[in-house]
């Protein structure tokens, strides 16, 4: 009754005689996940936007985007010492609160090379991202740039409103529109990895399929950037609650 891989759903009662935990309200917005995607269109007008911005900081803007939208305080916690032969590590400690967290490798490619050039002018810090001399960015000060971003662009009529959420929903779905696998972008963004094999015995750190993922990438980007026509992508929208088709 007790084993968990019982085929036999009638077996398991465990001494209940109703479910304990019907009472227990849902979690707010648990199943309303941010998900909004940005047009091609409307993320080439941010990578614009970004890259008018003075050279420190649209690299700082502009590198968590290249690299296939890492998660922002991850980014800010790297260090040049991090940085070694063309890989990036960073450590991914996500949902393990007080774990020292694991290893999460990135490839550079020649295209997040030349963003890394401006920030090691001058030194400013130990750390990679940073404005202020012997400070790392703060993750919350960087999401900053994306909503100001996001509001400047939208105020404009050239997006929708949006943050670095939804930055990092876009690098996933455009991603997946030039056909890099999604087993790919997980080992790209540091998803969740589940099952047995995953979790405790597939230690691949996958590099040669980051690289051509990120260089792939890269070259998208660079033609957004250049406002030059993006392949068509047909984007799913988030249905209107109003509409009950």
């Amino acid at each position: 009754e007790f084993s968990v891989t019982s085929a036999s759903s009638s077996k398991k009662h465990f001494g209940l005689t109703s479910n304990p935990a019907s009472a227990i309200p849902t979690v707010e917005g648990a199943q309303q996940a941010v998900t909004e995607s940005l047009s091609p269109a409307e993320l080439g007008e941010l990578l614009r936007l970004l890259a008018a911005l003075p050279s420190r900081k649209a690299a700082c803007a502009l590198l968590p985007i290249y690299l296939g939208g890492q998660r922002l305080s991850q980014l800010c916690s790297a260090s040049w010492s991090d940085l070694d032969d063309g890989v990036l590590r960073l450590v991914d400690t996500k949902g393990r609160k007080g774990a020292a967290g694991w290893d999460h490798l990135l490839p550079i490619t020649e295209r997040s090379a030349a963003l890394l050039n401006p920030l090691r002018e001058g030194h400013l810090s130990d750390y990679i991202l940073s404005m202020t001399r012997n400070k790392p960015l703060h993750n919350t000060t960087l999401a900053s740039i994306y909503q100001r971003a996001g509001a400047h662009l939208a105020g404009t009529g050239k997006t929708r409103l949006f943050s670095y959420r939804e930055v990092r929903a876009t690098c996933e779905t455009l991603m997946g529109s030039l056909g890099i696998s999604s087993e790919t972008r997980a080992w790209l963004l540091s998803h969740g990895r589940s099952g047995v094999q995953a979790k405790h015995y597939d230690r691949n750190a996958y590099m040669p399929e980051k690289k051509a993922a990120l260089e792939q990438w890269g070259r998208y980007l660079d033609r957004l950037l250049a406002g030059e026509q993006a392949d068509n992508v047909v984007m799913l929208a988030r249905r209107n609650k109003s509409d009950k088709r």
